[in-house]
């Protein structure tokens, strides 16, 4: 053991200085804040929907984009394409993890309109849009791989659930700039790029020099065939009946042999209905929507549809199915004229 010598001082530690924040150029102190980009879409289903909050976050690990809260495969897609969209108009993401939040869990999100509120939610965390406002404004539509900005179906319905949740501004594709106008209520900004929806937003971004995206695949309009009550010759009871069913809103049952009139009578039905209001030319117009047959160029149609299934349809073709589009005859016939063609066993038709 060493023993100490008397009168000796060890020698002083230097201790590190302190560091210092780092300061802006002006003076301030700088923050690497960590932003949450945040969007608001409509999930719907059926006629009503459920507003659904889009988060996105960038985090360290592995390059790669997660989107979570019960998406279907076509939401999960939708990295994909955005990753090309973002790639095409010069801000690529290839070494970023985003996770992409969608809440409520609870609820499935269906369809590729959600890519717009993705994208969006996506570009303001990493900080390419400055709007802090994002979350407060609706977006429905489906991203290309050039970045520009496809219609979809379900516009109308996901507008009119969104006023009545509070909601006033929309940002929808220019393909359904004339159906979300059907609303009046609604403060409607229609976008062609993502470019666009980028400058709006307080970025900056060069639009491509592209034609926008007008149109969308819709299924093939069958026009009913309609008379009018005056091709009709006799049957003073059946013209009765159909006038007492207009006028209170009744349901009709005709029998009889084939040939005796009960079709062509039940064609002319929609003819001597009084016009749609306004509100009921809206519900009308939004299960066209969700089947992707509304234009909306000319307007608001009050005409009350008329349905005539096959009488061999199924049950599902009568119903429909719980995936936004597969909209059932009956809801087809809403406010207007369900005509159903019956055969019995004993070959009457009813």
């Amino acid at each position: 053991m060493s023993e100490e010598t008397p009168g000796r001082e060890d020698p002083p530690v230097d201790l590190p200085e302190p560091i210092e924040p780092a300061e802006a150029d002006d003076g301030e102190p700088t923050s690497s804040a960590h932003i949450i980009g945040r969007a608001s879409a409509v999930a719907l289903w059926g006629l009503t929907g459920k507003i659904v909050s889009i988060e996105a976050s960038v985090s360290a690990g592995l390059p790669g984009i997660d989107i979570v809260g019960l998406p279907d495969a076509s939401v999960s897609e939708s990295r994909k394409r955005l990753r090309a969209a973002l790639a095409y108009l010069g801000k690529p993401v290839a070494t970023e993890h985003l996770t992409i939040n969608l809440t409520p869990g609870t609820v499935p999100k269906i369809g590729t309109g959600f890519d717009l509120g993705i994208a969006v939610a996506v570009l303001r965390a990493l900080s390419l849009i400055t709007d802090d406002d994002t979350g407060a404004v609706i977006h429905c539509g489906e991203i290309g791989l050039d970045g520009r900005i496809r219609p979809v179906t379900g516009v109308l319905p996901s507008l009119h659930t969104a006023l009545q949740a509070g909601f006033d501004r929309f940002v929808v594709p220019i393909g359904n700039a004339d159906e979300a106008r059907l609303i009046g209520r609604a403060r409607v900004l229609p976008v062609a790029s993502l470019a666009e929806v980028v400058n709006v937003c307080g970025g900056s971004m060069a639009v491509p020099e592209l034609p926008p995206v007008l149109e969308m695949d819709r299924p093939v309009p069958v026009s009913p065939e309609l008379h009018d009550l005056s091709e009709v010759q006799g049957q003073a009871e059946g013209r009765f009946g159909l006038e007492v069913a207009a006028a209170g809103g009744h349901n009709l049952l005709m029998r009889g042999t084939p040939g005796a009139g009960k079709t062509l009578l039940a064609q002319c039905l929609p003819g001597i209905l009084p016009p749609l209001d306004d509100e009921e030319a809206v519900e009308v117009a939004t299960v066209r929507s969700l089947r992707g047959e509304l234009d909306g160029s000319d307007g608001l149609d009050h005409r009350p549809p008329f349905e005539a299934p096959h009488h061999r349809s199924t049950a599902s073709a009568l119903i429909g199915g719980r995936r936004p589009g597969t909209v059932g005859v009956l809801s087809r016939a809403h406010r207007g004229v369900l005509f159903m063609d019956l055969t019995c066993a004993v070959g009457t038709r009813v």
